[in-house]
């Protein structure tokens, strides 16, 4: 197991990541798109491991700091680690084959259960990748960039940026095909936000406050209706 690290500095003054990268223990490890099943032993070995791996660095620390205490005087630094079981191989393809199937017309029209009981029948030995509102990863990102602009000509329009969501591109894919079909209905119009409003033309919508968990969401919430007389 190769488990990773982190260092940073309290003070944001002094920054020394790249020189513990350059440790054999400090190599990154992909970050697992979905869980599998394992032995719950590979859990406390997880957590033996990793501190056995974070004394060894705080020991590099310690000697770093003696080596030079002029560098560091005034600082305060801190050394977190993170030590995971790997994924099983081949675990990612879960989360490609899910960005392969709604940048689909089939897959677009599917609901995300539909979606996920599909590729599962594909990787019934691999976890299901469920939280579509998280951003991708980097390289699911860069996947599914390729495939738009190779894929259909109705979703070259879709926008992949780092915060994107698998969400994002179902719904995306979802529009781009209803529009390609002539069922979407396109608009320009002028729409200003103020505190407690949102002008769409001339239209005022009143915002609202959604309380969900003990905090409070300002809310915009109208009618499909009363948003198409909005625009016209």
């Amino acid at each position: 197991m190769n488990p990773h690290s982190e260092l940073s500095c309290d003070d944001g003054v002094q920054d020394l990541t790249a020189q513990f990268l350059s440790s054999p223990l400090a190599e990154q490890t992909p970050v697992a798109t979905a869980g599998t099943k394992r032995d719950p032993s590979i859990f406390v070995k997880s957590l033996e491991v990793g501190r056995d791996a974070k004394k060894v660095l705080n020991e590099r620390l310690a000697q770093m700091i003696a080596m030079d205490p002029h560098k560091y005087a005034g600082l305060h630094l801190r050394l977190s680690l993170e030590s995971r079981p790997k994924s099983k191989p081949g675990a990612s393809k879960v989360l490609l084959a899910l960005i392969d199937l709604v940048l689909t017309p089939s897959g677009a029209a599917m609901t995300q259960t539909d979606c996920r009981n599909k590729v599962h029948a594909s990787y019934p030995e691999h976890a299901m990748f469920k939280d579509w509102t998280k951003p991708l990863p980097q390289w699911a990102c860069a996947h599914a960039d390729k495939l738009i602009a190779t894929m259909n000509p109705a979703i070259a329009g879709i926008k992949v940026y780092s915060k994107t969501s698998l969400r994002d591109i179902h719904n995306g894919a979802k529009a781009a095909f209803a529009q390609a079909r002539g069922e979407g209905q396109v608009f320009k119009a002028k729409i200003t936000v103020h505190p407690d409003c949102v002008l769409i033309n001339d239209t005022r919508i009143m915002l609202s406050i959604n309380n969900s968990n003990g905090k409070a969401y300002t809310t915009l919430r109208i009618s499909r209706a009363a948003l198409l007389a909005a625009l016209q």
